[in-house]
C-alpha cells in the first residue's frame, strides 16, 4: 500500500509539472517600442520583441493597432535577427506555412499586424511600420498624440520600454502642454529630448503602456487641414485604455502574480509545489492513521 501511495504521489507531481511546462511555451522576455513623430502628423513605430519559443501549437504572433478616422498603417515589415520576412499583404490566419512571412489583417477600427512564429528557440522580432494621421486636432489651440504603445495581447512580457521623439527637431518639455501615461506600473521621464517610459514589474496579460500628449497646434506644421471630422472626441480621450478609471480591471490577480513568479523563478516554484504536495500527502496520511 505504501509503494502504491507513493506512485500516486509521483504521478500527481508529474501531472502538475507537465501542466506548468505546457503553459510556458512562449516567454516574452523584453519589448522595446521606439516612436518617432513626424511633422505631417504621422508616427513611425519600431518594436523589438525578445522571445523564447518552446514547442508550441501557436503559429503566429500579432500586434493590434487601433486606428480611428483617417489613420492608416503602411510600410509594415518584420525581421528576425536580421532575416527579412516576406510581406504577403492581407494575412491568412489559416495558411499552412507562416514561417518567415508577415501581413496585415484589417479590423473594424484598426489593424492586426501578424507574423509567423517560426521554429522553437530564441527570436528577436523587429517590427517596423508607420501610422498616418495619428496626431489629431484636439481643440482650437492643441493637437494630441493619444496612443497605446504596447498591449499584452494575452502575453506577459517581463519588461517593456518605450521612447517617444520627434523626427524634425529635439523634443523639449516646453513643447508639451500636457502629458499623461497609463498605469501605476509605468515609470516616465524626459531625457535627452525624448520621453522615456518603462514598466516597473512584469506585465499581466491585460496591462498596457499608453500615453496622452498634447502639443501646440503649430507644433506639426505639415499636418493637412482635413476638417473638424478628424478631431479627437472626448469619448476617445476617456477610453478605458487611456485612463485610470478602470484601474481595478488591470490590477494583478493572485494567479497573475503566481505566473509572474514562476516565469522568474521556475525551479524554485516547482520545488515549492512539490514540497507542498509531499507535505499535504503526509498530513492526509497522518489524519487517516489517526482516524483508523
Amino acid at each position: 500500500m505504501k509503494g502504491h501511495s507513493y506512485r500516486h504521489l509521483l504521478a500527481l507531481c508529474l501531472m502538475v509539472l507537465g501542466a506548468l511546462a505546457a503553459s510556458a511555451e512562449v516567454a516574452l522576455n523584453r519589448v522595446t517600442v521606439d516612436v518617432v513623430l513626424h511633422a505631417d502628423g504621422s508616427a513611425h513605430f519600431t518594436e523589438v520583441w525578445d522571445v523564447d519559443v518552446d514547442q508550441t501549437k501557436d503559429t503566429e504572433f500579432y500586434q493590434t493597432r487601433p486606428t480611428r478616422s483617417i489613420a492608416t498603417v503602411k510600410d509594415f515589415s518584420v525581421s528576425d535577427q536580421g532575416k527579412e520576412f516576406t510581406n504577403v499583404g492581407e494575412w491568412d490566419s489559416e495558411a499552412a506555412n507562416k514561417e518567415g512571412r508577415c501581413g496585415i489583417t484589417p479590423l473594424n477600427g484598426g489593424y492586426e499586424l501578424c507574423w509567423g512564429i517560426g521554429q522553437p528557440g530564441h527570436h528577436s522580432y523587429k517590427l517596423s511600420y508607420t501610422i498616418t494621421n495619428i496626431i489629431r486636432p484636439y481643440s482650437t489651440d492643441r493637437v494630441t498624440f493619444n496612443s497605446v504603445l504596447f498591449h499584452g495581447e494575452g502575453l506577459r512580457p517581463h519588461s517593456v520600454r518605450a521612447t517617444i521623439s520627434r523626427a524634425d527637431s529635439v523634443l523639449t518639455e516646453d513643447d508639451v502642454k500636457f502629458f499623461e501615461h497609463s498605469e501605476d506600473n509605468t515609470e516616465a521621464s524626459f531625457e535627452h529630448g525624448k520621453f522615456m517610459l518603462s514598466t516597473e514589474h512584469p506585465m499581466s496579460e491585460d496591462d498596457y503602456l499608453g500615453v496622452h500628449i498634447e502639443f501646440d497646434k503649430n507644433a506639426f506644421g505639415e499636418m493637412k487641414n482635413l476638417g473638424s471630422s478628424t478631431e479627437i472626441s472626448p469619448e476617445e480621450l476617456s477610453s478605458p485604455m487611456m485612463t485610470d478609471a478602470n484601474v481595478g480591471k488591470y490590477e494583478e490577480s493572485m494567479i497573475d502574480k503566481f505566473w509572474d513568479f514562476y516565469e522568474e523563478w521556475p525551479l524554485l516554484t516547482l520545488f515549492g509545489i512539490l514540497g507542498g504536495i509531499i507535505g499535504l500527502f503526509y498530513v492526509v496520511r497522518k489524519i487517516a492513521i489517526a482516524l483508523a
